[in-house]
């Protein structure tokens, strides 16, 4: 999965969080429960958003921004964990990164238990702004806060294997992790088959991917079979 292909899941989807630490108010600024991985930080917050154009794309994510603040605290669609969440998206759309850091704290005050929506939304953030260890935790407590969930295992496992494909231990151990949740999976066994392949383990690839096939109905198995005969090839 490329890093472009990880982007905020917008107001109105289901998913799941974990949190830990405390909560605190600094200089009228909502603190996040969790502490940057030693050795990063954000320096610059604001990062080119598609939306800022000063031009209508703008006006309509600001208005979006007003509507959902009117909704707050009295709307019956939405929860305003939800709408903390659609407040962050807008501004992420328009490249304010700390205005999206703040509402995405806000979400996690209402709800830092049950679901992963903001941890997710935070783990993008934090790898776009440079902090890609604490990129890496944020994706980790999603994915745990609701182990059944799919998305959140791909997410975690795709991120940590573009990102630290060098931390095999680690990894392997968030596979067997993910697939004492989920039971062996082709979407998981994928990405462990992408990265096998990628670090020079062609032969654990080739093992994956045959039981990827083993999972997939004959008429589909076509692009399978390619790629193990293309990593075969390799050998």
């Amino acid at each position: 999965m490329t890093a472009s292909s990880r982007t905020f899941i917008a107001l109105g989807v289901l998913v799941a969080l974990i949190a830990g630490g405390a909560w605190w108010w600094n200089d009228g600024r909502l603190s996040s429960p969790l502490s940057f991985v030693e050795g990063e930080s954000i320096t610059e917050w604001n990062f080119d958003g598609p939306y800022r154009d000063g031009g209508a794309l703008e006006a309509q994510a600001r208005a979006e921004i007003e509507r959902f603040k009117g909704l707050l605290g009295n709307s019956k669609d939405y929860t305003d964990y939800t709408l903390y969440i659609g407040i962050a998206g807008q501004h992420e759309l328009l490249g304010e990164g700390r205005e999206t850091y703040e509402y995405l704290l806000r979400a996690l005050r209402v709800d830092a238990e049950k679901t992963g929506l903001a941890w997710h939304n935070l783990g993008v953030l934090y790898a776009r702004l440079g902090a890609p260890k604490t990129a890496l935790l944020a994706y980790e407590r999603a994915k745990n806060a609701q182990s059944h969930i799919i998305t959140y295992h791909t997410q975690y496992l795709s991120y940590f294997t573009d990102t630290f494909p060098d931390d095999r231990v680690a990894l392997e151990t968030a596979f067997a992790a993910s697939e004492e949740s989920l039971g062996a999976l082709p979407d998981i066994l994928r990405i462990r088959a992408a990265w096998l392949s990628d670090t020079g383990r062609i032969e654990e690839a080739i093992a994956e991917w045959e039981k990827i096939r083993t999972l997939t109905i004959p008429q589909a198995r076509s692009g399978v079979d390619e790629e193990i005969a293309r990593l075969r090839g390799k050998l």
